[in-house]
């Protein structure tokens, strides 16, 4: 998003964030403003909706609506009069935003970047076991939703101002008759309990999918993101498939070849998280010596997932968190990665790393993977959570390890984030 609202200011427009995640003494939600550069920042405080890993507790009717959140943004909108409004993630918004934007006829880019518009979980993945498809009832999400738990996100929509200071702001719709029309059924709750029945989150899943079939275009970054969409009844003609990237990649440099003759560092770098598959490839590892392989594991999360394995495994190497001022270091440690999720990731910036510093990478064959990864090319897929499957392509780069830098020396780059911001600009401009 930074990227984006960078490259609007250089292209001389005016750019506003919205975004929420502070909290105060205050008993009532409200918003504050500053300036950081030439991006005028306004956030939400005191969301009524709160952020992980209290989310699922929220009513899911209040990730629908919400009064005091509407209240907030209808201010916020006739105040800086947007020309268009990207909305990147709704969580401690509400999805009904969406419909008060559409009647004030400014038009609505919706990225998505991950499934909370369909999961309120966010990953569409069951019981943190495979993939979710409960299309037609919120069953499955009363038995997943117990098992949920993860780590605080801050969650932002971004307003994009005018184009050219001469551009002619889109009218606006009276604020006030709009706020009477926002009516709220009584039976609207605030509290969190755990559960709700399974009707409510079938609602959730069917307002936020006609909230989405409001938005002018939904950028996905893959195809898979967009057959998941249309699988839930978002409309097929509303989607645009534009791969990502972002300023941190341009930064990468290719890693320096390999010394032939030691084991091969597999890495893995991201969230200690079951959904991430972290337990599969702590097995595969087991299968290999020392002298055949190292796995070194970046990052933070549920280090008891790790304990059991480093104490028994001298190839498990846990090498902490790291900054992203520090991704050529770490990279320069891997030979290959492995990413093994579990489930669908919308496209995977981890993966887009190590093609950038021209490493090879072993990725699960489940959501946006496949679509940047080209076996035998830039690496190999395996089956989600299969241990065996995984393990048969860590062995052949053991085997075969002049098959690194033949997959470095023949791998393409990717685009800069400087193109991937003009391609959302020719979005924008397709409005004007």
């Amino acid at each position: 998003m930074k990227d984006l609202m960078k490259h609007q200011n250089r292209t001389g427009n005016h750019t506003f964030f919205f975004t929420a995640g502070r909290y105060d003494f205050r008993k009532y939600t409200y918003s504050i403003s500053y300036k950081r550069g030439n991006i005028t920042f306004i956030e939400l405080v005191n969301s009524p909706n709160p952020s992980e890993p209290h989310c699922y507790r929220t009513n899911p009717y209040q990730h629908c609506t919400d009064l005091k959140i509407e209240k907030v943004t209808l201010e916020i909108i006739d105040k800086y009069k947007p020309d268009i409004v990207h909305i990147h993630d709704l969580r401690m918004h509400c999805a009904r935003i969406i419909e008060i934007i559409r009647k004030m006829n400014i038009p609505i880019v919706k990225t998505i970047h991950n499934y909370w518009d369909l999961c309120p979980k966010t990953d569409l993945l069951y019981q943190n076991n495979h993939p979710c498809h409960d299309i037609r009832n919120g069953e499955a999400c009363i038995k997943c939703l117990t098992m949920f738990s993860d780590s605080t996100i801050k969650s932002g929509l971004r307003l994009v101002g005018s184009f050219r200071n001469d551009f002619i702001m889109s009218s606006l719709n009276s604020i006030s008759s709009l706020k009477n029309s926002i009516s709220t059924p009584d039976n609207q709750s605030h509290s969190y309990p755990v559960k709700y029945s399974s009707s409510s989150y079938s609602a959730r899943r069917k307002f936020f999918v006609e909230m989405l079939n409001k938005c002018d275009v939904i950028h996905v970054p893959s195809k898979s993101t967009a057959n998941r969409l249309m699988e839930f009844k978002v409309e097929s003609s509303k989607i645009k498939t534009i791969p990502i990237s972002i300023s941190s990649l341009d930064d990468i440099v290719p890693k320096k070849p390999k010394t032939p003759g030691q084991p091969i560092n597999f890495g893995y770098r991201g969230a200690l998280h079951i959904r991430k598959g972290i337990q599969v490839l702590l097995e595969a590892a087991t299968k290999f010596s020392e002298q055949e392989c190292q796995l070194l594991i970046f990052g933070n999360g549920n280090l008891s997932l790790l304990q059991p394995y480093i104490k028994k495994f001298k190839n498990i190497i846990y090498r902490g968190s790291y900054k992203q001022n520090d991704v050529n270091l770490v990279l320069s440690q891997i030979d290959v990665g492995i990413i093994p999720s579990i489930c669908e990731e919308t496209f995977g910036i981890t993966g887009l790393e190590c093609i950038k510093a021209k490493i090879p990478i072993i990725a699960s064959d489940i959501g946006g993977f496949s679509e940047w990864l080209v076996p035998k090319r830039n690496g190999f897929l395996f089956k989600p959570g299969d241990v065996n499957d995984l393990v048969k392509c860590m062995r052949t780069f053991i085997e075969k390890p002049e098959m690194i830098q033949q997959m470095a020396d023949t791998m393409n780059s990717w685009k800069s984030s400087e193109q991937h911001a003009q391609e959302i600009q020719d979005i924008y401009r397709s409005f004007m």
